[in-house]
């Protein structure tokens, strides 16, 4: 059963922690394709790892 989000691409903003990082987690595991800002880039990164 495809995701509810495949083929859908999103922004998400303020994604290196709480909601944001949350968010895209959820994203990605409903087949989303996503983008992931955050002013902290190296909290960034280390989100990056935990959302694949």
């Amino acid at each position: 059963m495809p995701g509810r989000l495949e083929n859908k691409n999103t922004i998400i903003t303020g994604a290196a922690g709480g909601i944001g990082l949350e968010t895209a987690i959820l994203f990605l595991r409903e087949g989303a394709s996503i983008l992931m800002t955050d002013v902290n880039t190296s909290a960034l990164e280390k989100a990056l790892a935990k959302a694949k």
